[in-house]
């Protein structure tokens, strides 16, 4: 018997020192949390996380701004480039005379008048630096220091090379004027400058405002050039967007300025030029060559990590709660169970005793050493009673805890959404992914009846069609959802499973739709594609098919007839000539005959690249044996030994790998011509074998392997190109082309050949189909 030993504690002491002790591990936890620290719950964690989501977001933002700025700039430079390169323009200038003068001014104020954003155009001479022609605040000028450009920046505008530059300049009213000067070259001659001026406030003021929407209240924009002067500058929590224009005295006292204008593009976490702690981020704005601006958007950095503050007290506040609330329910307890301990040891005594109508008051307190000794001896009457039926509950509460676990992991975990509905289509459950998709909270729609918020259409159709009929409805096509508005291309399966039970497969497939279009878009493309590549390759192989015949006919009659003649002159003198001379001929013979040789297996070469292949299942033994006969009957009187093995077939062009293990089995047979025993096989790899390729494990590797006179593995690159040899031609002959006529063959029928060898002792090819 299990005995179990008491103290003299009652249960309600014991159950305040057990929660005092509870407590104690609580207040040790939350230290050590804050101490070691863990990703999400420490104070560092969420300011990081929230650190890193501002700088991400600023980061977005700024890119999309300076494409906006730089597109202006561009545009507005195309814009005076064509006015600059008219052809009235440039005569007018070139002639110089009052009348085109005239009609020069009244070109550029036309010019004014379509493009309201430049305030004043001026036409300089180049050579007086005089005022040709003027419009809007530049009326009154008469040369170029009346317009504020010196001597000095003159001379480095006319410089011929030097296309345009960017100037700003700060007028009386402190408004920054932008200034674009485009050389205007007549006869190629720099003859005149082009000085456009705009207020950089008024002209980007449309611009910016068209985006608002992108930039957060709570940030400031500023775009400041490498004089030190804030061009632009959206202030803090404006919603008029109001343009200030400062000037920084030291460039270095705004680190993200400096950084943006010295080119260098990223986050800043530290002082700005009024040295607030700011988040920012910065980029170089590329707008001219040789002009350095900045773009900067920032933020207090105290704003920007409020919202982890706020995470913190929210933590803070859960814990607390959590505490007192155990605090109050365990003080409860203690004083609710202590009270009638007492009676229910007289309660167990009476059912021990067989009075199984005894019932307890609440009149009595109970110690727990009591109450142990008298329930000692029910268990040990009761324990083989429910021994057998503790352990099949124990059984089956396990079995069913880790189902319950295993469709929770897969709920929670799917990738694709789920919704659980009854059959009234009130939304019982759904996993993150399906909220995900919707970007709506998940509570939000537990309980929502979705009938009642789906308006009229194939997806209420599909909801419908599910709650009365156990068949599975699908849909797929575009929806809105009814909570967050958001439209996509979505995709549904609804199955009754139970008669209360409803379960909807949701899939997000915009991005699949637009790659289904994409992909028609891209085939069609591809079809042009197509049809251009096919009709350059006809032409090529026309062209092709013309070389060929003039190799076979030109080249072939000044062969034939060196030949020829020499053969004639052999026969005709070879009395007279004396035995040198006599070689000599015979050796132009033999190189002609070769040269025809040559001739014969390039256009060969080329016949294989354009033949047409005709796949079929082959046997590669018998065709391997009847070349291997053909070789053997050129020399009758050398002993040679075929070992080829049977039954080999693969789908292939028959005619184009007879030629391929004519010219295996050939060079085969001509390097083993000074070996006194000639041993020639073909076969297939074995699949066990260690020195199969992992490319090649799946496919047939047939070989080819005599006891010749190899080669060097150093120079295997090139057995396969034309005309490349390893042997001279005095000790084995041939042209050098026949592997490469193999290699092309192999190419064709998507294979691939390789070799090994040793010197003196034997080579082996091998190849796929």
């Amino acid at each position: 018997m299990k005995i179990i030993r008491t103290t003299n504690l009652s249960f309600k002491q014991s159950i305040i020192i057990g929660f005092s002790a509870l407590i104690f591990l609580f207040l040790s936890f939350m230290i050590t949390i804050e101490i070691v620290g863990i990703p999400g719950t420490t104070i560092k964690g969420s300011f990081s996380r929230y650190r890193n989501n501002v700088l991400n977001e600023m980061e977005l933002s700024s890119d999309l701004l300076s494409k906006y700025i730089t597109s202006w700039f561009n545009e507005r430079r195309k814009i005076l480039n064509s006015l600059s390169h008219s052809t009235f323009l440039t005569q007018a200038i070139e002639k110089r005379e009052p009348q085109f003068i005239q009609s020069i001014n009244l070109e550029i104020e036309t010019f004014i008048a379509s493009n309201i954003e430049f305030d004043s155009i001026a036409i300089v001479d180049a050579n007086d630096s005089s005022i040709l022609a003027a419009a809007g605040n530049f009326n009154n000028a008469r040369s170029a220091s009346d317009i504020f450009i010196s001597p000095e920046l003159l001379s480095k505008l006319i410089i011929p090379g030097y296309q345009e530059t960017i100037d700003i300049r700060t007028a009386h009213d402190k408004k920054i004027q932008l200034r674009i000067i485009l050389q205007i070259e007549i006869s190629n001659k720099i003859s005149a400058l082009l000085i456009a001026e705009t207020d950089i406030s008024r002209a980007l003021q449309p611009l910016l405002l068209s985006i608002t929407k992108l930039i957060s209240l709570n940030w400031e924009c500023i775009i400041a050039c490498d004089h030190g002067i804030v061009l632009i500058q959206i202030p803090q929590k404006s919603s008029d967007y109001n343009f200030k224009h400062d000037v920084i005295s030291d460039i270095s006292s705004s680190p993200p300025i400096k950084l943006g204008i010295s080119g260098i593009e990223g986050p800043y976490d530290g002082q700005d030029q009024h040295g607030r702690s700011v988040l920012s981020f910065h980029r170089h704005l590329k707008i001219s060559q040789g002009i350095a601006w900045a773009l900067v958007i920032q933020m207090d950095r105290n704003v920007a990590l409020k919202p982890a503050i706020n995470f913190l007290i929210r933590q803070i506040v859960i814990w607390l709660s959590l505490l007192i609330i155990g605090i109050v329910a365990c003080v409860f307890l203690a004083r609710k169970i202590s009270k009638p301990l007492h009676e229910l040891v007289n309660v167990a005594r009476q059912i021990e005793s067989g009075n199984l109508t005894a019932r307890a008051s609440e009149s009595t307190q109970y110690e727990i050493k009591l109450l142990a000794s008298v329930f000692n001896s029910m268990v040990d009457k009761i324990q083989n009673w429910t021994k057998d039926l503790e352990q099949q509950v124990l059984l089956r509460t396990h079995e069913l805890k880790k189902s319950e676990e295993k469709f929770r992991f897969v709920f929670e975990r799917a990738p694709i959404g789920l919704l659980l509905l009854n059959n009234q289509s009130v939304v019982i459950d759904c996993n993150k992914y399906f909220s995900d998709i919707f970007e709506v909270q998940r509570e939000k729609y537990f309980g929502l009846n979705l009938i009642d918020k789906i308006p009229e259409g194939p997806v209420r159709k599909n909801l419908l069609n599910a709650i009365s009929d156990y068949k599975i409805q699908n849909y797929e096509g575009p929806y809105s959802s009814i909570l967050s508005g958001k439209k996509l291309q979505i995709s549904i399966s609804s199955e009754k499973v139970a008669p209360d039970l409803i379960i909807s497969i949701i899939m997000d497939i915009t991005e699949r739709k637009k790659s289904e279009k994409e992909i028609i878009r891209l085939n069609s493309e591809l079809e042009d594609r197509v049809k251009k590549r096919t009709a350059q390759l006809e032409l090529a192989n026309k062209e092709l098919e013309s070389f060929s015949y003039s190799v076979s006919h030109d080249l072939r009659a000044p062969l034939r007839g060196i030949d020829g003649w020499s053969m004639a002159l052999i026969e005709d003198y070879g009395s007279r000539l004396n035995e040198t001379a006599y070689v000599y001929l015979n050796r132009i013979r033999s190189e002609t005959q070769r040269m025809g040789q040559l001739i014969d297996d390039l256009l060969k070469l080329s016949r294989l690249t354009r033949a047409e292949m005709n796949i079929n299942l082959i046997n590669l033994s018998k065709l391997a044996q009847i070349n291997a006969d053909k070789i053997h009957e050129s020399e009758p009187n050398r002993e040679a030994e075929f070992v080829i093995e049977p039954n080999l077939t693969a789908k292939a062009d028959e005619g184009m790998i007879s030629i391929v293990l004519s010219n295996l089995l050939g060079n085969a047979f001509k390097f083993t011509g000074k070996k006194t025993q000639t041993r020639i096989e073909f076969g297939k790899l074995k699949i066990e074998s260690q020195d199969i390729k992992p490319e090649n494990s799946n496919k047939q590797i047939f070989y080819v392997k005599d006891n010749g006179a190899g080669f060097d593995m150093a120079y295997v690159e090139k057995l396969f190109g034309a005309f490349q040899r390893l042997h001279k031609t005095k000790e084995f002959p041939g042209t050098g082309i026949g592997l490469t006529i193999v290699k092309r063959i192999i190419n064709r029928h998507g294979g691939q050949i390789w070799a090994e060898g040793f010197v003196n002792q034997g080579a082996t090819f091998y190849f796929t189909l």
